[in-house]
């Protein structure tokens, strides 16, 4: 951990009762910071992560919605960096509820932004998504305009605004892989709405890191992409079926939900132009400016096309459900 970075700074992250809002106060802590102030508007998982957390150091816990700017603003006074990670994620939801979904998802990080550059933040890092690009639903849509927020929070004061764009957590609560193994845990099925849905995971440690890496490293109006081989999910399901022994697997063609993409895409046509590589990372600089880093190389296309990509082998697809169970 790069305690030089994190040493002695104060961090505010937005929705931060979730298991990654877990993950990133442990190593934020472990790191060496000063306080993190975990913000969010559910009283109840607050409670529960004070009693986790109570041996841990020093965490502050404020009520709040990224919709009250007031408040907002009042709670980030002298806060170093900003994790945003805040926002309404079900598609199925934003779809039935697009004006709540716009109010949380496009207005709140606005606010957020502006709360942040009044409060003289050094770095905003908000936790975007594969829906973004080349967007179908209204969740994509809204996580889209949050993007094109945080680059434009560049321009105001001397805020760096950095955007995480990933697809899937693997090990999150209410994410594909804990619904699939609660399920067939429970002698249920595991449903696949199409046998050829692709998705890429990320471990939540890996997006904590990510936070840090931009921080530590990125000087504002970037987009971090971490690349990782795609995995079929009904490949995934029935790899979870077959090392926890129970249950069983649905596959169904044709049946997506309404706002779901078949393939995840990380990386617009558009951006390509925009983007470089650092070892399984892609940096798009949407403001042109160069990163002091030794080995950043030009993107191929084995690294940002899905034809090219290599997809997970059988024996790293079990070893990873094994070690994710």
């Amino acid at each position: 951990m790069p305690k030089n970075i994190l040493q002695d700074k104060v961090i505010f992250l937005t929705g931060g009762t979730g298991s990654f809002g877990h993950k990133a106060v442990d190593m934020f802590l472990d790191g060496g910071v000063s306080k993190v102030i975990v913000y969010s508007r559910d009283e109840y998982k607050q409670s529960l992560m004070k009693d986790t957390l109570r041996n841990r150091g020093n965490v502050q816990f404020v009520i709040g919605d990224v919709r009250d700017e007031v408040r907002l603003e009042r709670s980030m006074h002298g806060v170093d960096y900003v994790v945003h990670a805040a926002a309404m994620k079900q598609i199925p939801a934003c779809e039935d509820n697009p004006e709540e979904a716009i109010a949380t998802n496009v207005i709140g990080t606005g606010n957020v932004i502006r709360s942040a550059v009044r409060q003289g933040v050094e770095c905003l890092v908000n936790l975007s998504a594969d829906k973004a690009v080349y967007s179908v639903s209204v969740y994509g849509s809204t996580k889209f305009l949050a993007e094109r927020l945080v680059i434009d929070s560049n321009y105001q004061g001397n805020i760096r605004g950095v955007n995480l764009r990933y697809s899937n957590i693997l090990d999150s609560r209410g994410g594909v892989f804990e619904v699939f193994a609660e399920r067939l845990r429970g002698g249920g099925t595991a449903t696949v709405f199409d046998s050829s849905m692709t998705r890429f995971f990320l471990t939540q440690e890996e997006i904590v890191r990510l936070c840090i890496f931009a921080f530590e490293h990125c000087r504002g109006g970037e987009t971090l992409v971490k690349l990782a081989s795609p995995i079929r999910i009904a490949e995934l399901a029935t790899a979870m079926r077959d090392v926890i022994g129970n249950g069983q697997v649905e596959v169904h063609d044709n049946t997506a939900r309404v706002g779901e993409k078949l393939d995840a895409v990380l990386l617009a046509e558009e951006e390509k132009s925009l983007a470089k590589s650092y070892g399984e990372l892609i940096i798009i600089s949407h403001l042109a400016k160069e990163l002091a880093l030794d080995d950043i190389q030009p993107i191929t296309d084995q690294q940002v096309d899905m034809d090219s990509r290599r997809f997970i082998t059988d024996a790293e697809l079990e070893k990873l459900v094994k070690d994710t169970l």
